[in-house]
């Protein structure tokens, strides 16, 4: 952990995403630095219960993050559950916001199809979530298309942002700048820190 922030903050990174049990650790190796902390909460897919959500994401805030990336059950999205899943993400950003710590809805886009990745990226910005991000990168998810990225910028307001992830390898800096190109604000690498020297650059 502290040599991972440690090279985030050499690379001039905005942020690392850590685990919430993670974050106290991650706050001290990137403190007085400009590298945020954030937590990834019920991650990767979103499938635990509310109030496990709730507790993560009031732990994570507690230690010290500036950012909550909280996972959207693709599952239960498809099956007709969107309404719980919206109030669920209703109550980490009322609980985020008043502390004021953004959120991020992370969409699990390899398993929608585009026009589900709208409909789910407008509830979550409906629910308050301050930005949209394709996933996280885990390698049972398939890379991330410039196709999931216009469609979660398709659901947010101009002023908020999609984030694309990129789970890394040998192209990861020409799918990080593919991601950008098609209109990413941001790209997340599931990388080690090593590697990501070539995409900042």
């Amino acid at each position: 952990m502290d040599d991972a922030c440690a090279d985030a903050v050499e690379l001039g990174l905005p942020a690392v995403t850590v685990w919430p049990n993670a974050v106290a650790l991650a706050a001290a190796a990137t403190g007085g630095s400009r590298v945020e902390v954030v937590a990834a909460v019920a991650a990767p897919y979103g499938a635990s219960v509310r109030d496990t959500k709730l507790d993560e994401a009031r732990r994570a805030v507690t230690a010290g993050a500036r950012h909550l990336a909280v996972a959207v059950d693709a599952g239960r999205f498809r099956g007709g559950d969107a309404g719980a899943l919206a109030g669920e993400l209703v109550a980490v950003c009322y609980l985020a916001h008043a502390e004021g710590v953004h959120v991020r809805a992370v969409l699990q886009a390899g398993l929608l199809h585009d026009e589900e990745v709208v409909i789910a990226g407008r509830l979550a910005a409906e629910a308050g979530a301050d930005l949209l991000q394709t996933g996280f990168g885990t390698p049972a998810e398939a890379p991330a298309t410039v196709a999931w990225v216009q469609a979660a910028r398709r659901a947010v307001p101009p002023r908020r942002l999609a984030i694309g992830v990129v789970a890394g390898g040998a192209g990861t800096a020409a799918a990080a700048r593919e991601l950008l190109a098609g209109g990413a604000a941001r790209v997340a690498v599931a990388d080690p820190p090593a590697l990501l020297g070539r995409v900042a650059a």
